[in-house]
């Protein structure tokens, strides 16, 4: 029989319907309720004849492909390998596979990327858009892929859906750690902030800055440069970090000139960089589930793309978890005295 076994000599062989093999193949064997026994007929007859679904002729057939589009902007650190993951891994579970490109950041590359996947038939795509920090992210009509669906992580516009960390949360929890340790003169080490109001790039220190002068503490002050913000630091009684890469640095520079942490002034991180593991103080931080977010916005776009119908919220944000380390401490007694 060799290479061109059918479904329905497979359905013959196994002494099972055709409409059971092909719910196997599918891998809707528990959607339906396949027995055991059903399932590994089929996959004997499988193995025996090195049977290999024609993807054409199965996209043809169903009006899909089981392809979906993966566009990443950027593949540095273990932040977007954990998306991507996620992603992968909620494919998979529903019997789709991912096309991948990695875009650098580069509008033409992205561009590119998602023509060449509509060529490819793909029945939907995770994007995380290219950015900058004088401009919102690009969001993609659907009609750019025929039709089919596009969501967003981790940020973008209408009218794309987008997914991606509660960051007000986040970092509310994180100011609430110091303000209650006492703090009220406290400085943001990060990103350049962008010129542009409302920039995802700068909600963090917004959000920051707001619970700050709410609790009666003093305006925050952003530094960008790490020899500026050392030159500047004993000025502060603690310092809110854009990511823990940052605080990481922060705390390594610190320790060279023996001020101690959370002693001498508080550290706080954002984002529970995989990093941290490497080194021996316990850094307050907060934890952005990065996998389940990619989960997220792989179920989303599955149930878009098997119910057209459906309406997929404009913004679907993850709840992050505060993790209290040990870098947030009492505000120092010199503070206190000087009423800062």
């Amino acid at each position: 029989m060799g290479k061109n076994i059918t479904i329905k000599d497979i359905a013959r062989l196994a002494n099972v319907s055709p409409t059971a093999v092909s719910f196997y193949l599918n891998g809707k064997a528990k959607n339906f309720n396949l027995a055991e026994s059903t399932c590994q007929k089929i996959q004997q007859v499988i193995d025996q004849y090195n049977y290999r679904p024609n993807i054409h002729a199965r996209a043809i057939n169903e009006r899909k492909t089981y392809l979906v589009g993966m566009l990443i902007n950027n593949l540095i650190g273990s932040f977007y390998a954990k998306l991507v993951w996620g992603v992968e891994k909620e494919l998979a579970l529903h019997g789709y596979h991912m096309v991948f490109a990695a875009t650098d950041n580069n509008r033409e590359k992205e561009l590119s990327a998602l023509k060449f996947m509509a060529q490819t038939g793909i029945d939907g795509c995770i994007i995380t858009p290219h950015h900058t920090d004088d401009a919102f992210p690009e969001s993609y009509d659907n009609s750019i892929l025929r039709g089919k669906p596009i969501v967003n992580l981790l940020y973008g516009s209408a009218p794309t859906p987008v997914f991606d960390t509660d960051h007000e949360a986040g970092v509310t929890a994180i100011a609430r750690e110091f303000l209650q340790a006492g703090h009220r003169k406290l400085a943001y080490f990060g990103q350049p902030l962008p010129e542009l109001p409302g920039h995802f790039n700068g909600e963090r220190y917004e959000v920051f800055n707001r619970c700050v002068l709410q609790a009666g503490g003093e305006p925050v002050d952003v530094y960008s440069q790490m020899s500026e913000m050392l030159d500047h630091f004993q000025e502060y009684s603690g310092i809110f970090c854009f990511s823990d890469s940052y605080a990481i640095q922060m705390i390594i520079q610190l320790q060279k000139l023996k001020i101690r942490v959370p002693e001498d002034i508080s550290i706080a991180g954002y984002g529970e960089d995989d990093i941290t593991a490497f080194f021996d103080f316990d850094l307050t931080t907060v934890r952005e589930n990065k996998e389940e977010l990619g989960r997220l916005a792989a179920w989303n776009l599955l149930q878009k793309i098997e119910h057209p119908e459906i309406e997929i919220p404009q913004r679907i944000r993850m709840q992050p978890l505060l993790l209290p380390g040990r870098t947030i401490g009492p505000v120092r007694s010199d503070f206190l005295r000087a009423g800062k």
